[in-house]
């Protein structure tokens, strides 16, 4: 591989899956110490490093990939360039969801445009080499939206399961799951929970709490916060049906959720945004329904319930379809995007 080279450094979990030199193995001395102090240390210690290779390959998002732009930013040094994978910017509708969200969203979505207009931009004009987008015509909108030349965008999908070995059993199971942290619509979950007699579980994030606390005023719904993966996989093992209830954003969402649904063998409703464009067929791996529309969601989740074969087809479906996409094949793709930018320059 181009990237056993000595010009490469890489963080976030891709750096041991595929094998790259990593932040965790090159840092030493007081490098290390800094590494471990949370991710504004993690940050500075990536770019500190990162300073003296020609390519830092990680991802968009986290705390400490923000301290590196940030650091790259104020640099003046040509190097590193970057190879930026799960490439999803918080921008557009979501940005605008963010504003309506209270006085503290809005501090936050506006802290967080001026670091898109004032640090990110800039520094994907200098030093980007090549972006993974999760789907395709993500691609063209980054291109043009960050005007750099579109073959800077790489179309590699999320692997279409989180688990491996076979399909769980559809057995004991009941009740509605929906969770999530991003563009969440929270309120078409409630709408479509609405004189129901199904029970329904919802998990969300520490910052959607008091809009889910507010939505499940009659206590319709068991709601639970931040909890851990292990949890939120025995529940969605255990349900009859996930919903996946998300805003018509502008980037990619909703991917891994729907992994982990198909993983459990858990029949999905979600609702049909270009987030979710290639990861399901409509009527056959889930029943979709148009964002916003609760009533829709309810009809779904009803006729699962009326026809438990149609919930049983559907969960087969998605994870036969998840076969072909695997862990490793991912892994695999997402090598030859790394090795190809290394082995490109970027256009001056």
């Amino acid at each position: 591989m181009l990237s056993d080279r000595g010009d490469v450094i890489a963080d976030t979990w891709y750096a041991e899956a595929l094998g790259l030199p990593s932040l965790d193995t090159a840092a030493a001395g007081w490098v290390r110490w800094l590494a471990n102090r949370g991710p504004v240390g993690r940050g500075l210690a990536l770019w500190w490093l990162g300073r003296r290779k020609r390519v830092v390959v990680t991802t968009l998002t986290g705390a400490s990939n923000r301290v590196l732009l940030l650091m790259m930013r104020l640099s003046r040094r040509p190097t590193p360039q970057l190879v930026l994978l799960e490439f999803i910017p918080v921008i557009g509708a979501e940005a605008r969801a963010a504003w309506r969200g209270g006085a503290d969203s809005r501090t936050r979505a506006l802290a967080s445009d001026a670091f898109w207009r004032l640090v990110v931009r800039p520094v994907l004009k200098r030093r980007l080499l090549a972006a993974q987008t999760p789907t395709e015509w993500e691609a063209e909108r980054f291109a043009r939206l960050f005007e750099l030349p579109a073959q800077r965008f790489r179309h590699v999908p999320w692997l279409s399961t989180t688990g491996q070995g076979p399909m769980p059993s559809q057995d004991g199971r009941s009740g509605v799951l929906a969770s999530g942290r991003a563009a969440c619509d929270w309120e078409a979950v409630f709408a479509a929970a609405d004189g129901q007699p199904w029970p329904l579980t919802v998990v969300c994030s520490r910052s959607d709490e008091p809009t889910v606390r507010r939505l499940n005023r009659d206590q319709r719904a068991t709601v639970l916060c931040e909890i851990s993966r292990e949890q939120h996989e025995r529940l969605m093992r255990s349900a009859a049906v996930y919903l996946l209830a998300l805003r018509d954003a502008s980037v990619s969402t909703g991917q891994v959720r729907l992994a982990e649904a198909v993983a459990a063998g858990t029949a999905v409703v979600a609702s049909d945004v270009p987030g979710l464009a290639g990861y399901l067929e409509p009527g056959r791996t889930a029943l979709v329904y148009r964002p916003g529309d609760g009533a829709g969601a309810r009809a779904a989740i009803a006729r699962l319930y009326a026809e438990p074969e149609l919930r049983s087809s559907i969960a087969l479906a998605a994870w036969e379809r998840s076969q072909a996409w695997t862990r490793d094949r991912y892994l695999e793709a997402i090598g030859e995007l790394v090795d190809g930018a290394i082995g490109s320059p970027a256009d001056p």
